[in-house]
């Protein structure tokens, strides 16, 4: 198995590209080996395609005057770029704060963002880690537990509903 650049040598002397010393040594690798005579009819077989379908381009001018014509329309667009930044009205009062105030903004809500994150990573490792819980064991009420104060707070509904009331006869409750 021949690597990529001894490949590329054997393209570069099916192309005639190289000095007769080298194109003799291929010469001599192309009669003995077996696999670089497949490999170099492989790759005459896909210039052979290549060339097929290759479309030849024909300018209808000279070689220097189509040259020199799209060196004259890059320095025109060059120019035109030049012009166009020079006569670029100067940004308002507004825009140039701006340009300071949006990444000042995004720099300020990532500061936020590391301050709450330490703050909450402190509290764990603290030992009294934040913890709470709120459940809703009833329609009429609703329980909150701070795990780290040991306070439990439950809140009722005022007035009782139906519900409640027809619970309160059934338990016989005034």
């Amino acid at each position: 198995m021949m690597d990529e650049a001894k490949q590329l040598e054997l393209q570069a002397f099916l192309d005639g590209e190289l000095p007769p010393a080298k194109a003799a040594d291929w010469q001599r690798r192309m009669d003995a080996d077996p696999e670089v005579r497949a490999l170099g009819a492989q790759l005459k077989a896909s210039n052979e395609a290549l060339a097929i379908f290759e479309a030849e381009t024909r300018v209808p001018a000279s070689r220097d005057f189509y040259w020199s014509g799209i060196r004259r329309q890059i320095e025109l667009l060059e120019k035109a770029s030049a012009r166009r930044h020079e006569t670029e009205p100067p940004l308002s009062w507004l825009a140039r704060i701006r340009q300071y105030l949006v990444p000042a903004g995004v720099a300020a809500a990532f500061l936020i963002a590391g301050m709450l994150a330490t703050h909450q990573v402190r509290m764990a490792e603290s030992g009294h880690p934040v913890r709470l819980e709120a459940s809703l064991t009833s329609p009429g009420s609703f329980t909150y537990r701070d795990f780290s104060s040991g306070i439990t707070l439950v809140w009722l509904s005022y007035p009782a509903e139906k519900e409640f009331a027809e619970i309160d006869s059934i338990l016989n409750i005034p």
